[in-house]
């Protein structure tokens, strides 16, 4: 009688635990990207993805107003820019349409980008 058999179970529960390993390693992070790509195209989502970015940033940015399809075609009511001698920044009316995925091969595709209006108070602190 062959060896083969006395392998067939541990052989196929090893295959088994890295079916569910590259299952995870792969499903999780696309489950996220996709729960993230659904959440910040919802109006509560967009609220959410706003007030991180003034969050994440130490409160040197501050966005109000997103709206459009994340993350190709946005739309900024307002992006104020501050630093610890107050805002420095302000730029409101902003559309942007661009390929982000291009990003990947190293090149920014802008399809448009549309200021209405930009305030340059002065030039941001020296840290």
């Amino acid at each position: 009688m062959a060896p083969w058999p006395a392998f067939a179970g541990p052989l196929r529960r090893m295959l088994r635990v890295v079916a569910w390993v590259l299952a995870a390693l792969v499903g999780v992070p696309a489950l996220a990207l996709a729960v993230l790509l659904v959440v910040a195209n919802l109006g509560p989502g967009q609220a959410l993805v706003a007030t991180l970015a003034g969050r994440l940033s130490g409160g040197a940015v501050m966005v109000e107003g997103l709206s459009g399809r994340f993350p190709d075609a946005l739309r900024l009511h307002r992006i104020v820019l501050h630093d610890a001698a107050g805002d420095w920044l302000t730029i409101e009316d902003v559309a942007l349409d661009w390929a982000p995925l291009r990003l990947l091969a190293g090149e920014a595709a802008i399809d448009r980008l549309r200021i209405g209006l930009a305030r340059l108070a002065r030039l941001p602190a020296s840290s």
